[in-house]
């Protein structure tokens, strides 16, 4: 009719909805990441939370086994934070003190270069020790400009609060998902898709924690 070939619009129909999909997923990739991340951390916790909450009283709720787990993060995450801090800034402490001795001229000159290159370390040398104060008065507040510029610190806070949700009502989620499925006829596939998957997921993240584990 019309000279409209039903298969071929068909066809046209079927690719404008896959690249409208894939335009879709494009736009809200770091969206996806997040959730992504999210999820892998969940798996990551998801063992010590199974096994508090198979020796915690309360039964009917996951609620304790998390609020411990995540207490027990913070805890160990506050410590290697305040450890590393302090040595880094024990370091840059040291290093604002051996500064001006490093940039010696003859420090400079017992540097390994070429012959045609010693004049110009003796000149960057010099440069170095003459602004070597107001670059050490600078470094911190850059330091500050770039921590702040960073959009990765989100994830610091954003990936665990998504992560502790999955971990209390994943189950719930997934359950809801099939359920709504139910009453179609890929119910069975989904299902085994959807367990193969939680093994799947648990296995990698228990993988990358033994391989994490041998390799330190």
């Amino acid at each position: 009719m019309l000279g409209i070939d039903p298969r071929a619009a068909r066809a046209t129909w079927t690719v404008i909805l896959v690249l409208l999909l894939c335009a879709i997923v494009y736009a809200i990739r770091q969206t996806l990441f997040l959730f992504v991340l999210a999820l892998l951390f969940a798996y990551l916790l998801l063992p010590m939370v199974d096994l508090l909450d198979r020796r915690l009283p309360v039964k009917r709720s996951r609620g304790p086994a998390l609020a411990i787990v995540y207490i027990l993060l913070i805890s160990v995450i506050s410590s290697i934070g305040s450890s590393v801090g302090t040595q880094v800034a024990e370091q840059a402490n040291l290093l604002a003190q051996k500064i001006p001795e490093l940039l010696k001229p003859e420090r400079a000159a017992q540097l390994p270069l070429p012959d045609a290159l010693k004049p110009l370390g003796a000149n960057l040398a010099a440069f170095l020790q003459e602004h070597s104060p107001e670059m050490l008065a600078a470094l911190p507040k850059a330091v500050l400009k770039a921590v702040g510029a960073a959009a990765g610190l989100i994830f610091v806070v954003i990936v665990p609060i998504l992560s502790f949700f999955f971990l209390k009502d994943g189950r719930a989620i997934q359950a809801e998902i099939l359920r709504a499925a139910g009453a179609s006829r890929y119910h069975g596939a989904l299902t085994e898709v959807a367990s193969d998957l939680n093994i799947l997921l648990a296995q990698y993240m228990r993988a990358l924690v033994l391989l994490g584990l041998t390799a330190a």
